[in-house]
């Protein structure tokens, strides 16, 4: 006999292979019942189930690119499309694979459904769009079994530069990074002997400050160069261990990017060539950023020669035979009502959030970079004498484009017998500003309890959309004294408000807290409530600065406000008519 088998089981094998083929074709090319096939037999579709969960996510998924793309440096991500599409042709094209460990893509679904849940409910577009990647995975499954996941994986894993640190860590690490740039560019002019003096974020030099935000305006090349880092592992190919080191060098390689570019600046203020602003200052700045990008691919080419483990391997064919023939029939009975199902409630999530969402779109014209000039005030435009306060002197500066306190500012000075007041008018900004950061950056120590925000009286600046609030900053620093700010901002339609991040949202921690006790209380407050003080247009921002040697006691304190809320009134409507023309 052999290996032969006998003629009975023989033909029983025939009547099981051919049973099993026939239940494949059936599964994989339905045939047409009726002209008129139900809307759930129809989502039982390989593309329907997916396509439904995906686009369910849309609402959630625009809101969040609108408000991650409001923030400098993360507007790189209008080219992530680009980059996508790069590494989608470069993709292996993997065959279809028997839907093999249904548990994991099973957990993933749910996550994601949960997700879109919580977060349609919340109008947390953030969590919508981790959610939409976390659903990706097994969106990908259904289509093509693990083998499909593997072929897209590079094009998901670069999407994931669009989801920020949340809570705000990802602003805390720009400013720390300001910090270290700042003292390791000190301990290099101290080398080359550059006469300065270095304090917070700031390097002065004889007859010029150099505030970190201006002459290192390139500090958001951190996510830029971080994002062509991570795009030239995937594109190459490159092993988990090689990415992750590339990405640790290249955080080195803008911190010198960063450091180059403050010794630059202030070398060539010694030398009498101003490359702060203008010209010289953007192309000093592509300069280095063209060479941080060269670093960054001989970097690679160094790791490649000192962990040379081989490049990814291409996508082998699924098993055939079988092992898919089991798979096929195991997962026929159930999987496509569990796709039904997982379609249905990801698009009632979707539904949720169409009802939740804000109903205004985002101004889109604000991620237009612009220059807004306002024709220059007169000194007389605010008096000379106010409660014991007397003008010195108007002046009109320009500074760099970049700059935390404004690209432009008129200021007017005034002094008293125990105060000196610089009330000004610093424009442009794409939203409400939080001048208390800049103060602090520049060596103010601000407690918490000096921050304050309160509603402005109601008779003052009453135009269209109505008077908002005022932002309270006091502060000190050693050899300087006391100070105190005070500020708001306008746009073109009379809207005003303020902005102090850590009195609105709080630091990282107590944003955690709160989201988590109100899924205790209940729905959290909307992020669209949150921003009612962005504007669709450029904003001006009135502030009045006032340093004493002593302390601002209450008196003083009151005299400050009067003078101010005088001064907003007298400006107020001169800038909303400049804006609007």
């Amino acid at each position: 006999m052999g290996g032969a088998w006998p003629a009975g089981h023989q033909e029983s094998r025939i009547w099981t292979m051919a049973s099993l083929a026939e239940t494949r074709e059936r599964l994989i090319e339905p045939a047409p019942t009726s002209p008129v096939v139900p809307f759930a037999d129809r989502l039982r579709g390989n593309r329907w189930v997916p396509a439904v969960v995906m686009a369910a996510f849309l609402p959630l998924v625009f809101w969040h690119l609108a408000a991650v793309l409001q923030k400098p440096h993360y507007q790189f991500l209008l080219v992530l499309p680009i980059a996508g599409w790069v590494l989608a042709r470069e993709r292996d094209l993997a065959p279809v694979a028997p839907r093999q460990r249904i548990w994991l893509a099973s957990l993933l679904a749910l996550i994601s459904t949960a997700g879109a849940l919580e977060a349609a409910w919340r109008w947390s577009p953030w969590l919508g769009a981790v959610s939409a990647l976390v659903a990706a995975i097994p969106a990908l499954w259904w289509i093509g079994g693990w083998l499909k996941v593997r072929e897209w994986g590079p094009t998901w894993v670069l999407c994931w530069l669009a989801i920020p640190l949340p809570f705000g860590m990802d602003e805390r690490l720009i400013l720390r990074l300001r910090g270290v740039s700042t003292t390791m560019a000190s301990h290099v002019l101290d080398r080359l002997g550059v006469l300065h003096l270095s304090y917070s974020n700031v390097i002065e030099l004889p007859g010029k400050k150099l505030f970190v935000a201006d002459a290192c305006s390139g500090i958001h090349s951190l996510f830029v160069l971080m994002g062509a880092s991570l795009f030239l592992g995937l594109w190459l190919r490159r092993r988990a261990l090689h990415i992750a080191l590339l990405l640790v060098a290249t955080f080195g390689i803008v911190l010198i990017e960063n450091v180059s570019r403050l010794v630059a600046i202030a070398v060539g203020v010694r030398a009498g060539v101003d490359l702060t602003g203008g010209a010289a200052h953007e192309t000093l700045g592509f300069a280095l950023f063209g060479v941080s990008l060269l670093l960054v691919a001989t970097t690679d080419q160094l790791l490649k020669f000192l962990l040379p483990i081989g490049d990814v391997a291409p996508i082998d064919a699924p098993p055939d035979g079988f092992a898919m023939r089991e798979a096929i029939l195991r997962t026929s009975t159930w999987l496509p009502k569990a796709g039904v199902a997982w379609a249905s409630v990801v698009g009632l999530a979707g539904f949720i959030a169409l009802v939740q969402m804000p109903k205004s779109l985002p101004a889109m014209s604000q991620y237009v970079p612009r220059d807004v000039k306002i024709p220059a005030m007169a000194e007389d435009d605010l008096p000379e004498r106010f409660e014991g306060f007397r003008r010195q002197r108007f002046d009109v500066i320009d500074r760099v484009k970049e700059d935390p306190f404004g690209a432009h500012s008129q200021q007017w000075t005034y002094e008293s017998e125990d105060m000196a007041v610089v009330v000004s008018v610093d424009y442009p900004y794409d939203a409400l500003h939080d001048l208390s950061l800049c103060y602090a950056a520049v060596g103010w120590r601000i407690p918490e309890s000096g921050k304050s925000l309160r509603p402005a009286p109601e008779t003052v600046g009453a135009t269209e959309g109505g008077a908002g609030q005022l932002a309270q900053v006091n502060m000190t620093r050693p050899l300087f004294g006391s100070g105190l700010v005070i500020y708001s901002g306008v746009d073109a339609s009379g809207r005003t408000g303020a902005m102090i991040k850590s009195v609105v949202e709080g630091d990282a921690g107590d944003q955690m807290a709160r989201r988590l006790e109100s899924l205790k209380r209940g729905r959290a407050p909307r992020a669209a409530a949150r921003s009612e003080g962005r504007s669709g247009g450029p904003v001006v921002q009135i502030q009045l600065f006032a340093q004493c040697p002593g302390d601002i006691d209450d008196f003083r304190e009151e005299r400050l406000n009067r003078l101010y809320l005088h001064a907003r009134e007298l400006l107020q409507p001169k800038i909303v008519e400049a804006l609007r023309q």
